[in-house]
Parts: C-alpha cells; sequence; structure tokens
C-alpha cells in the first residue's frame, strides 16, 4: 500500500468501495420491504423462493402497445420560416403594388377634376359675355325706360358669379401632382392660374360698371321729376304747389347722394349736384313772382328750369357713348383671351 505524506504526516488511502461479502449483494434491503425487484402485490418472497431464484410471473408492459406519435409540422419541418411570414411577406408586396397603383391614379384624378372644373368656369364666363353687351346696349340707350333698365339686370347678376367662379380658380390651391411621375396636366394648370384670376376680375369690372352705369340712370330718373309748371297760380292751389316742389327738392337732393360713383360719370355728377343747387334757389323764385301774378317772369322761370333739366339730358349722352364703347371694347378682348386660354388647355 501506497502512502501519501501530508504535513509530515503519513497517510493510508482507504478503500472506500462497499464489501462485498456472502449474501451482500443487496437483497436483504428488498428482503425488508417485501418485494424482489419486480411489482408483487405486496407479497413477501418465502426463503425458498428465492433460493430457487424463481421470479412471479410478470405484469402486462406498458410499452407493449406504444409507438410514436406524428411529429408536429412546426416540430418536423426543417425550414427556416414559418407559412405565416412567407404570407405577410406576400401581403405587404401586394399592398405596396396596389398602393403604386392607386396613389397616382387619385392624384391624377384629382388634377383631372380640376381641369374639368377650370374649363366649365371658362366656358360659363365666356357664354355669359353676350347677355352682358346685351345689358350693356340697354345701358347705354338714351331712350331706355326704367322697365327696360331694370329688366337688365339680372343678366349682369349671372355675369357677375360666373366671374367670381372664375376668379376663384386664380387662387384656389392646385392639388398636389401625383407622386414620382408627375403632372402635365398639373403643370398646364399651374401656368394659366394667374390668367384666370385676371379674366375674373376684368369679368367682374365690366358687370360692375354696366350695373353701376344702370343705377345712375335709375337714380338720375328721380332728380328733377318737375310736377307741372303753371303760369299763373289757382285759387288755393299756391299751397299745393309749394309742398309738390319741395318734395322734388328732397327727392332730387336724396337721389344725388345715392348715385354710383365712376370716373367717366364724375363730370356728369357734378352737373347734377349744380343743378339741384339752383332747383333749390329757383323754387322760391317760382312761387314769389306766382303770389305777385307776374306771369311772364313765371314763364321765363318756367323755361329756365326745363333747360336745366334737358341740359342733364344731354349732357349724359357723350357719356353714354364712351362708356359703351369702352366696355364693349373690354368684353371682346375678355371673350378672345378665355376662347385662347381654353384652347391651350388639355382637353
Amino acid at each position: 500500500m501506497r502512502s501519501n505524506h501530508v504535513g509530515g504526516q503519513s497517510m493510508s488511502k482507504k478503500n472506500t468501495r462497499p464489501h462485498r461479502g456472502p449474501g451482500n449483494d443487496g437483497s436483504w434491503y428488498l428482503d425488508l420491504l417485501g418485494v424482489d425487484g419486480r411489482a408483487s402485490g405486496g407479497r413477501r418472497a418465502t426463503p425458498a423462493e428465492r433460493a430457487s431464484g424463481a421470479r412471479e410471473p410478470a405484469g402486462p408492459d406498458p410499452l407493449e402497445d406504444w409507438v410514436p406519435e406524428q411529429l408536429s409540422r412546426t416540430a418536423s419541418s426543417r425550414r427556416p420560416f414559418r407559412w405565416s411570414v412567407l404570407v405577410i411577406i406576400g401581403v405587404v408586396i401586394a399592398s405596396v403594388a396596389v398602393l403604386a397603383w392607386w396613389v397616382p391614379r387619385v392624384a391624377e384624378g384629382r388634377v383631372t377634376d380640376r381641369l374639368t372644373q377650370a374649363r366649365a368656369d371658362l366656358a360659363s364666363a365666356r357664354d355669359t359675355l353676350a347677355p352682358t353687351q346685351g345689358a350693356l346696349a340697354v345701358a347705354t340707350e338714351p331712350t331706355a325706360t326704367v322697365s327696360e333698365l331694370t329688366a337688365a339686370g339680372p343678366p349682369l347678376a349671372a355675369a357677375a358669379g360666373a366671374a367670381e367662379r372664375l376668379s376663384l380658380q386664380g387662387v384656389t390651391p392646385l392639388p398636389d401632382a401625383p407622386p414620382i411621375i408627375g403632372s402635365s396636366t398639373l403643370e398646364a394648370l399651374r401656368s394659366e392660374q394667374v390668367r384666370f384670376s385676371f379674366m375674373g376680375a376684368e369679368a367682374t369690372a365690366s358687370a360692375v360698371r354696366i350695373t353701376a352705369l344702370i343705377e345712375y340712370r335709375l337714380g338720375l330718373d328721380r332728380i328733377l321729376a318737375l310736377p307741372d309748371l303753371p303760369t299763373v297760380a289757382a285759387a288755393g292751389g299756391l299751397n299745393a304747389l309749394t309742398a309738390s316742389l319741395a318734395a322734388t327738392l328732397a327727392e332730387s337732393v336724396s337721389a344725388a347722394a345715392s348715385l354710383p360713383e365712376d370716373a367717366a360719370l364724375a363730370e356728369h355728377a357734378a352737373t347734377v349736384d349744380s343743378a339741384i343747387d339752383r332747383f333749390g334757389e329757383w323754387q322760391v323764385e317760382y312761387i314769389e313772382v306766382l303770389r305777385r301774378g307776374l306771369e311772364a317772369e313765371a314763364e321765363i322761370l318756367v323755361a329756365e328750369i326745363s333747360e336745366v333739366v334737358a341740359r342733364l339730358d344731354d349732357a349724359l349722352m357723350p357719356v353714354l357713348s364712351s362708356l359703351r364703347v369702352e366696355i364693349d371694347t373690354a368684353i371682346l378682348e375678355l371673350a378672345t383671351q378665355i376662347d385662347t386660354t381654353l384652347l391651350r388647355l388639355p382637353h
């Protein structure tokens, strides 16, 4: 036996394996438990059975009918990814393809809709120009009656509405271009958008000026609308005539204050103010000569005021002629611009 020296002491290596002597095979423990290593139902083996090595009949084998179960697809598959991953990838690719097809078409559809609306507004404004010219002819006709002047108003209102819609085309933001590919239609609209505003403003200006002219003439018809002017005062009629002339003066002042302003009418409006001022002085003189029975002087005064009223009409004639030429020229130029723009826009 070898010995090791540790710390100056000699120690012998002990044998740690259990001693196997006769009968020391562990069966004593099984005997103590009353079993022989197999299921025995709790019966103790007799010494004879142990000595002869007899064994109890074994019970049914629990693994006799065992077969391996089929593995799941997940466990048996050797692929590095699942089918669900493949499906998700396919859905993503399909979605991108649909968006790539759909988004440009939606954007282009909006551009097309805007183009259609712009063309419609241009055509609408173009269609109102002929009625506008008709209203201008009435407004500048010296012999036009009050009813004819009034009837010219609705066509001008329609023209103003169409002009406003055309002006909005010039200031309303355009839709975005289709991604990446752009839009030639959008570029055409962008190049014409400033002209939309300009043409709308021109159409509005023409309609406004003609409307103002009609209102001016209707207001002028209320100024110095004289009653019958006798040269001899009737018995008891002088007071009634005085009241009538005072009402005429008040109506004339009110009408003159409401006359629309226009540079072409400014000189004539000044003539109207002068005529009203003279009428205020005139009526005092006229009533006085009637009271005194001065028939000749009354005739002179009647002729004077009639001349004042006639001069108002005469002074308006060249103004009406000038306005007709000016506004009609602007309408014709606008019609040409609209037609040219419609030809330039894509169809």
